[in-house]
């Protein structure tokens, strides 16, 4: 079991999600297991993903960051789950964040993830100020609203992110936004293009 002060590193390849993290806990994917150092390690050459299996009704969220500080999640896909419960099962079918302060989702790909209700991609509830660099949200979906991305009384912050080709039946395709806390700028130099929902693509 990981402690706080712990790095956990990843070998390329698949592996079946549900991850809780743990605070203070650094979790890095991209690695060929010959490294010795962190900065050795090359995310492109060495992809690692984190996935829920197609049809699976327990991992309804991939990655769990919920009343922790001080995480890193780096290096990784997060895709394909399936956020189809009842609440709180059914938001944030990639990654689920809530009561997370001074944490961090670096350089990853969320994508093809889905949720009945809220944030197919990325959740973020409940005082949920997890930043996130350099990520690209994609091919993410909700019945509900916010495909790539939903936040309600949170603060997150997205920078240098793309969030695209996400989808809503209701509102916000890419991205929907209420009750901010924190800094109001939560968009720092990212690009958003071709998602869709029936009011604010």
């Amino acid at each position: 079991i990981a402690v706080s002060g712990d790095q956990i590193w990843v070998r390329a390849g698949d592996y079946v999600g549900g991850f809780l993290m743990v605070s203070g806990v650094g979790l890095y994917g991209g690695f060929s297991g010959t490294e010795s150092t962190l900065s050795q390690r090359n995310i492109t050459t060495n992809p690692t993903t984190i996935y829920a299996p197609v049809g699976d009704r327990v991992t309804y969220h991939v990655v769990t960051i919920k009343a922790v500080t001080g995480v890193r999640v780096d290096g990784f896909t997060i895709q394909s789950g399936q956020a189809l419960g009842t609440w709180p099962n059914d938001v944030g079918g990639g990654i689920y964040c809530e009561m997370a302060d001074s944490s961090y989702v670096v350089d990853c790909v969320i994508q093809r993830n889905s949720a009945l209700t809220y944030g197919g991609g990325v959740y973020c509830g409940s005082g949920a100020n997890v930043q996130f660099e350099r990520c690209v949200i994609r091919e993410n979906s909700s019945t509900g609203s916010g495909g790539g991305v939903f936040s309600s009384a949170s603060g997150p912050i997205f920078t240098q992110c793309i969030i695209a080709s996400n989808i809503a039946t209701n509102n916000g395709g890419g991205a929907y936004i209420e009750y901010v806390t924190g800094t109001p700028n939560w968009l720092d130099r990212c690009i958003l293009s071709g998602n869709q929902a029936r009011v604010g693509g």
